[in-house]
């Protein structure tokens, strides 16, 4: 690989001042990696930015809120022909509460400590939410700071914030549900979850004896002992519970793992899990116990 030396040109996704290198990669690819305080760290290929220029104009803020929002956690992105139309339908699929959350898990990142004050350029951090300018970045940071999640405002170009205890907390349950799905990303739900509701999922978590893996790993273990759901249903009533209760998915790991979490946070869950026992599935009496364990 050959790199040539720094130099200061503009950035090919917003225009702004960044530092560019031009290298030449072992496929004999010409590829140039930027660093843009805009749209952060990221490479790019000399065959791209032409149609970059001609086909994607409209939809730079786009790329740009990607390559932002990957350079933040410190994720190598390099932008091709092969990947550009797939990352362009993310993005442009996102939603407000996707961005929202998306943001303040950023600004949670970003903090040396809880409670930390955050500097923000509007002019510079609006990528950070996948924010087409500046006065909609302003419009997501109100959001949030209506909520109760942020604080104090500034209506310059730079402003000087920081989570309120409200907006540390939810920000843990928004990594805390990422773990999760994480764990089996293709029984993910499909559809965008709000705030609120991930709030539902993980609702009184410090109430919880079991951690977000192991949650998880015993709404698996229900499915692959072959719990159906009207079993987990009858042992919900038979312990006074209405399964309506039970925020729904159509996939049947989330289902359980909203189940669990329900009744963890509501110190039920050693009784549904004593009912199914009774109902001869042998596999919760390993739970049980594991629960007993790390209730202790």
């Amino acid at each position: 690989m050959q790199n040539s030396r720094n130099q200061d040109q503009l950035c090919c996704l917003c225009g702004k001042e960044a530092q560019v290198t031009h290298e030449c990669i072992r496929s004999g690819r010409d590829v140039y990696q930027y660093s843009c305080k805009a749209c952060g760290k990221f490479g790019i290929t000399w065959e791209l930015l032409t149609p970059l220029d001609k086909d994607y104009s409209e939809r730079k803020y786009l790329i740009s809120g990607y390559t932002r929002n990957k350079s933040e956690r410190h994720e190598e992105i390099l932008l091709t022909t092969k990947n550009i139309d797939q990352i362009v339908q993310e993005v442009a699929n996102l939603t407000l509460s996707d961005k929202k959350n998306n943001l303040l898990e950023v600004l949670y990142l970003r903090q040396e400590y809880d409670g930390a004050p955050l500097g923000i350029i509007l002019s510079l951090d609006f990528p950070l939410s996948y924010a087409k300018n500046e006065k909609e970045f302003f419009v997501h940071l109100k959001f949030l700071r209506e909520e109760g999640l942020l604080a104090p405002e500034n209506t310059g170009n730079i402003a000087e914030i920081y989570l309120t205890d409200k907006g540390i907390e939810s920000a843990e349950k928004i990594r805390s549900y990422k773990n999760i799905t994480k764990i089996f990303p293709k029984e993910a739900p499909a559809q965008s979850l709000t705030l609120q509701a991930i709030n539902d999922l993980t609702s009184n978590r410090a109430s919880q004896s079991f951690s977000p893996q192991d949650i998880a790993n015993l709404a698996q273990s229900c499915i692959d002992n072959f719990l159906t759901k009207e079993t987990a249903d009858y042992a919900l009533l038979k312990i006074g519970i209405n399964p309506a209760s039970i925020p729904n998915s159509s996939h049947t790991l989330t289902y359980y793992v909203n189940m669990i979490q329900f009744l963890s946070s509501r110190g039920q869950l050693e009784n549904w899990l004593t009912e199914l026992a009774k109902e001869g599935l042998k596999f919760t009496q390993e739970w049980l116990e594991k629960l007993e364990r790390v209730s202790k």
